[in-house]
């Protein structure tokens, strides 16, 4: 069932057009987007769970102490002196507290983000690095320029690649 439908002509055309929008950009910038697109849809997503749960958890403890949520009513004291007395938590002053919390939020999954953006430099910095020599070797054994080394830049499989290829290259 699902070969049938993956040779079907909408669908086979459609993942092509993805695969090629995909397949068109870089490492780096797939390994961004997907820090980005994690840290951005987690974040929002506890911020509005957070929101809803802090609203109602202040409304059902407003109850339980007997007050209750009004809507900016204030009655005055009649003693002359102009004071006027509220009773309860005003729902401006609880958006107030809810917007203030959401702004924390907001501004933390924002320096979540940047610090994860930072980290995947460094990663396909890092990954990317050997992989940008081996090209650099590959091009210049192409054009015959046979002064190839490969640069210790980290030990792991792309640096050793790199280091093997530039050692093979040398003997030919």
């Amino acid at each position: 069932m699902l070969q049938r439908l993956r040779h079907h002509p909408y669908i086979k055309s459609s993942l092509d057009s993805l695969w090629a929008l995909v397949g068109g950009v870089s490492i780096r910038t797939k390994i961004l987007g997907i820090v980005l697109a994690l840290t951005i849809v987690l974040g929002l997503g506890i911020t509005g769970q957070v929101r809803e749960v802090m609203y109602h958890t202040l409304l059902d403890e407003l109850e339980r102490l007997g007050q209750a949520l009004v809507h900016d009513f204030a009655a005055p004291i009649t003693n002359g002196d102009g004071a006027i007395v509220r009773i309860g938590l005003t729902e401006i002053r609880l958006n107030n507290i809810i917007s203030h919390l959401t702004n924390q939020m907001i501004f933390t999954t924002l320096l979540v983000a940047l610090v994860g953006v930072m980290a995947a430099i460094l990663l396909t910095w890092l990954l990317n690095r050997p992989i940008l020599i081996l090209y650099s070797i590959s091009f210049e054994t192409y054009t015959f320029i046979l002064t190839i080394w490969s640069p210790q830049f980290f030990a792991g499989c792309p640096q050793m690649i790199a280091d093997s290829y530039a050692k093979s290259v040398t003997f030919i």
